[in-house]
C-alpha cells in the first residue's frame, strides 16, 4: 500500500484531470461522448494490471451503459455538463 502522501497526490492529480476534461467540454474541445470516455478512463485506471484486458473492457462498457441509463447518473452528468448522454439502441 503507497503512502498516504502518495495517495493524495494522486487524488489530487486525478482531480485535476477532471477539471481539465470539463473545461475542455465546455471549451468544445471534447464532444459529451468524450469527455465521458475520459471520466470511464479515469475510474478504471487503478484496475489496469489487475484484472485481464477482457475484464477491463467489460467493466468500461458497463459503465458507459449506466452512464446513458441510471436516471441518477443521467442527472448528475446533465447537472456538471449542461447535457445529457445519448441512450444507444
Amino acid at each position: 500500500m503507497p503512502p498516504k502522501d502518495t495517495e493524495f497526490a494522486q487524488g489530487a492529480a486525478s482531480g485535476d484531470r477532471r477539471h481539465e476534461s470539463l473545461h475542455k467540454l465546455r471549451s468544445g474541445e471534447l464532444s459529451l461522448d468524450e469527455y465521458l470516455d475520459e471520466r470511464v478512463e479515469q475510474a478504471v485506471a487503478r484496475l489496469a494490471g489487475r484484472v485481464d484486458s477482457a475484464r477491463l473492457e467489460s467493466i468500461r462498457e458497463l459503465l458507459r451503459e449506466e452512464v446513458r441509463t441510471d436516471p441518477v447518473l443521467v442527472e448528475m452528468v446533465r447537472q456538471a455538463t449542461g447535457r445529457t448522454p445519448e441512450t444507444r439502441a
